[in-house]
């Protein structure tokens, strides 16, 4: 008799860099610790973001820290003890994204905007 191992569906390696996972199934957009030291301060004051797009920039958008009145917040929830996520059904229509399987992004922080930026070009 021969053991093998039992592999479910693939998942995304590990990154050590600020980045994003995108799970379009789940309408999910999940942040890493690394991505959630860029926000700083701003963390431990909201657990709220918002995502800011710009018409002229198809293939980014913007996560921003605000608080729970603030126009367009949507809850940060916390799914481990340094990472979050946050449902973004309304970004995938308003970009059209069309990827079914789950991808990752590197972030960087925008000073003017205090944000995130993600660029997802792949």
């Amino acid at each position: 008799m021969t053991i093998k191992v039992l592999m479910g569906r693939p998942t995304l390696p590990r990154s050590k860099a600020p980045s994003v996972v995108i799970n379009p199934k789940l309408w999910r957009l999940q942040f890493n610790s690394q991505c959630m030291k860029l926000f700083g301060e701003h963390v431990e004051t909201s657990d709220y973001v918002r995502i800011l797009v710009d018409d002229d920039k198809p293939n980014t958008f913007w996560v921003q820290m605000c608080g729970a009145t603030s126009e367009g917040a949507v809850n940060l929830v916390p799914t481990g003890p340094r990472t979050r996520t946050c449902r973004m059904r309304h970004l995938m229509k308003d970009k059209q994204l069309k990827f079914q399987e789950t991808k990752r992004f590197d972030v960087t922080w925008d000073h003017p905007a205090i944000a995130v930026r993600i660029d997802m070009v792949t």
